[in-house]
């Protein structure tokens, strides 16, 4: 709807009223809050843009409400976006709203992923919102700004992403430090190179031949998944090994531009990456996919269909190295709250999941399961140790003939998700938490054969 030639909202909004926090009122005053995805946005980032009008009481109706975006003195108004420029301006777009006592959300910029913009880096851009009486003469309430901008630059490295403040842990300074009880493996030390920060490093996917690494990463494992979605920069990361040394991991894609994402490595073969994935389109909730490496770049990016994101429902898996064998976890339907199951694929089609049964599963928690290439080796996480260490541990059972072995703990002090390479060099995660039992971060570490 537009108002013809009425300029008091513009008249506000010229005169500069002092920013308000973009968080729920506590004195529930009546105006508008607004929420942006990112106050500076890069290419690649999503961005999106939220109204709330809030209101104490009592309900109103038939309220006008506009929303503006101004750049640098030029504005657009919500919802077909049209330019007002006065003098010549004849009116500017706004909507009617019946707004019920407490906050009425409304999507103002869908979410979308942001275009390379260029080099230049643009700041002091401004959004508002305002609820306006019924005669469009003033304004209910706090007026709502945020400022905003964009930056051609790069998307944000894991470091920058990283709260101020957050601990980077070190083997010094920590309280329960992985251990190691095989003498086939050397002492867990963190992964060499540029993989670790003071965010978390989790997922550890390791290439059989060890020259190919990929890992999740999130600058705050307490963000919830449905911010994490949001932020830029989680989800999987890689990295190439240059002779004896890792280069600087850089962020997978694997999606289009448009839409929101949120991805965790679970298995490669050769150039295949299998992945798990919460986005749109998916059959379920978490979905599993595939990628390819090709040129240096994972493209190519298909759902694994049908059967097993729906008939199997399978969770964090690994494959054998001809990709015919897959493990799996999955909760119910086995010995204990999370089990390891196994299908096997015929050209197409996979098999019915068999449960792995005893001495594997127990009544337990086995989960994110790792096969060697050989499928003669299987590794896997339970949540409690059976040695009396803290928090979960590293399992291996190993396969003769057609029956696995009783498993035996191989790594004890908050480890899981691990992963080898065919030299048997053993990568894991280990979750550093503090000594009243608050987790602070996570990293990649490994225990090299020896």
């Amino acid at each position: 709807m537009k108002r013809m030639g009425w300029i008091l909202c513009i008249t506000i909004i010229l005169a500069g009223l002092t920013l308000w926090d973009s968080t729920c009122r506590a004195d529930g005053e009546l105006g508008v809050r607004l929420e942006l995805s990112t106050t500076m946005v890069h290419p690649g980032d999503p961005f999106w843009f939220n109204g709330y009008l809030c209101n104490p009481g009592p309900s109103k109706t038939d309220v006008p409400v506009c929303f503006a975006l101004e750049v640098f003195g030029e504005y657009w108004f919500w919802p077909s976006w049209t330019h007002y420029a006065p003098p010549d301006a004849l009116g500017f777009d706004y909507h009617v709203f019946d707004v019920p006592v407490g906050e009425t959300e409304v999507l103002v910029v869908s979410p979308f992923t942001w275009p390379d913009t260029g080099d230049t880096e643009v700041t002091g851009l401004h959004f508002y919102g305002a609820m306006l009486d019924a005669g469009m003469n003033s304004i209910l309430g706090e007026l709502g700004i945020v400022e905003w901008g964009y930056s051609g630059s790069a998307n944000k490295t894991r470091e920058e992403s990283i709260p101020e403040g957050a601990v980077k842990m070190t083997p010094e300074t920590d309280f329960w430090p992985p251990v190691i009880h095989s003498s086939e493996w050397s002492n867990p030390i963190p992964m060499p190179g540029l993989i670790n920060t003071a965010g978390v490093e989790d997922s550890a996917v390791i290439a059989a031949d060890g020259n190919t690494f990929l890992f999740f990463f999130t600058p705050d494992g307490n963000v919830p998944a449905e911010n994490q979605i949001l932020d830029g920069v989680t989800g999987v990361w890689w990295c190439t090994k240059n002779g004896t040394e890792w280069t600087e991991p850089v962020r997978a894609y694997l999606a289009d531009t448009n839409g929101l994402h949120l991805d965790s490595p679970f298995s490669i073969q050769e150039n295949t990456l299998w992945f798990g994935s919460i986005r749109t389109d998916n059959l379920g909730d978490i979905d599993i996919y595939t990628a390819v490496l090709s040129g240096g770049e994972w493209m190519n990016w298909q759902n694994a269909g049908e059967q097993i994101n729906l008939e199997f429902d399978v969770g964090e898996l690994y494959l054998t190295g001809d990709g015919n064998s897959l493990f799996f976890g999955k909760v119910g339907g086995g010995f204990g709250q999370s089990d390891l199951w196994l299908t096997t694929r015929n050209n197409q089609e996979w098999s019915a999941p068999v449960n792995l049964g005893t001495p594997v599963n127990s009544s337990g928690d086995e989960s994110r399961p790792f096969i060697s290439s050989d499928g003669s080796e299987l590794w896997f996480t339970k949540m409690v140790s059976g040695k009396g260490y803290r928090g979960p541990a590293i399992f291996r059972t190993i396969k003769t003939g057609e029956i696995w072995s009783e498993p035996e703990e191989i790594v004890s002090n908050y480890v899981g998700d691990p992963g080898l390479d065919d030299n048997g060099n053993l990568y894991f995660t280990h979750l550093f938490y503090d000594d009243a039992g608050n987790k602070i971060e996570a990293d990649i570490y490994v225990s090299f054969r020896r």
